[in-house]
């Protein structure tokens, strides 16, 4: 049975597309090895309007009502996505962040950035209600700057070059560190239960690559297992309950069994060219982000819906919590706003944003 798809698109500005969709399937089809089919659905004809610096990470508020958005001019922005205006905007970080997450409650945000020069990591949090930086956390381990919030809101786990940091959120010291070699973290996951923690590594040099996925258990700081991946890892994903971990590497995207530590579903990406990959939080689909388009993927069958090209590169995707948005930025330094109506396959009116024309479904 072929998925039953429906769509509507709204955008911020700074080149954020915000997309609500619904998929429903057949579930008694098996998991199997796939590929991208080639007739794809291209959704054209997108309205733009100018906007300002481009955003390079952004994320969804665990409630699904606000949208976090990193720039290129070091600035962090909230967006209220019922009225699609920013509600407050954060700086203070010395270079652009790459990485965001959200406390379990929406009451924290961290953000996560890095020089290369000094070789230094910053991490900033901030407390969401009064609008204020809570404290700023520091690392002389440059590198692929992440963070990621266990799921009790406990700890905060970063990701630099050559280590990753369990910080305690009650005092925001470091309570233990795991040190994997020298390959550098691009990606981390908490497992549902908080017990497991998954990190992506990723190695590059003149003539090789070197990639794999390691996971520890958080209590007693041992390694629970070894994934190897023959290239980078972009993410690490655990998909409902945890028993199944989401990897996106460079041309394909595999689900591993974690207790066995068996892949049972292998994708083939590389047609796509994605550069960039994220999984929704029930693992039914997937989101791959090239330099000119980006390919909506149903997980269990590896068939694509949709492809939404670009004249600009786009960046990191972003799924809400419930999977009904869908959000990417166009990380291009002129932002763009893009507006598209997939269900009617014709562009929405382009209208000052403000104004209640569109609207994103509550939530």
């Amino acid at each position: 049975m072929s998925p039953v798809f429906s769509w509507r698109a709204w955008s911020l500005p700074v080149s954020i597309s915000i997309w609500a969709f619904v998929v429903g399937c057949d579930s008694s089809e098996k998991n199997k090895s796939t590929s991208p089919s080639s007739a794809t659905p291209v959704v054209e004809g997108l309205s733009e309007l100018a906007g300002s610096s481009g955003a390079v990470a952004i994320r969804f508020s665990p409630d699904g009502r606000m949208l976090a958005s990193a720039h290129r001019e070091r600035s962090i922005r909230l967006w209220d996505l019922q009225s699609r205006t920013p509600s407050a905007t954060f700086t203070g970080h010395r270079w652009i962040a790459e990485s965001l997450d959200w406390s379990p409650d929406g009451s924290l945000l961290a953000s996560a950035a890095c020089d290369f020069a000094t070789r230094q990591t910053e991490i900033m949090i901030w407390d969401v209600s009064t609008r204020k930086a809570v404290t700023t956390l520091q690392s002389q381990d440059t590198g692929f700057a992440f963070v990621c919030f266990s799921p009790d809101g406990r700890t905060l786990a970063s990701a630099g070059q050559r280590a990753i940091t369990l910080w305690n959120v009650a005092t925001w010291t470091a309570d233990r560190k795991f040190e994997p070699h020298n390959n550098p973290v691009r990606c981390l996951d908490f497992s549902p239960d908080g017990k497991l923690l998954a990190a992506g590594l990723s190695h590059y040099n003149t003539t090789s690559q070197s990639a794999e996925v390691r996971l520890w258990n958080t209590e007693s700081g041992k390694e629970a297992g070894n994934l190897e991946h023959r290239w980078g890892i972009e993410t690490v994903q655990f998909i409902g309950d945890g028993s199944i971990l989401a990897v996106a590497a460079t041309g394909q995207f595999i689900l591993w069994d974690v207790e066995s530590q068996q892949h049972h579903q292998v994708i083939d990406t590389a047609a796509a060219r994605a550069s960039r990959v994220t999984i929704s939080s029930d693992g039914a689909l997937v989101a791959m982000c090239g330099a000119k388009s980006l390919v909506l993927l149903e997980t269990r069958t590896g068939k694509e819906l949709a492809m939404i090209p670009a004249n600009q590169h786009f960046g990191t995707a972003s799924f809400s919590l419930d999977g009904r948005l869908l959000a990417w930025p166009n990380s291009a330094p002129d932002g763009l706003i893009g507006l598209w109506e997939p269900a009617r396959l014709q562009p929405v009116a382009v209208s000052p944003l403000h104004d209640g024309a569109n609207h994103v479904p509550n939530q």
